[in-house]
């Protein structure tokens, strides 16, 4: 996933989602979308300009 306000990829794998420098980050992407912006977060596959289904379809993440 990547966080198109900080310009970073989010490993969701990771307890601090691969950036150990932004606090809060977890509940930040984890907000309701009507309670945060709805291009905040992007396919990973959609940034680097890769075919993503969800794009495609007009929902993302």
């Amino acid at each position: 996933m990547f966080h198109t306000g900080h310009g970073i990829e989010i490993t969701l794998t990771y307890e601090d989602l691969g950036n150990s420098g932004y606090a809060g980050l977890l509940e930040e992407i984890t907000q309701p979308v009507d309670q945060r912006a709805r291009n905040l977060l992007q396919c990973l596959k959609d940034y680097r300009g890769e075919e993503c289904q969800c794009a495609l379809a007009g929902k993302s993440p």
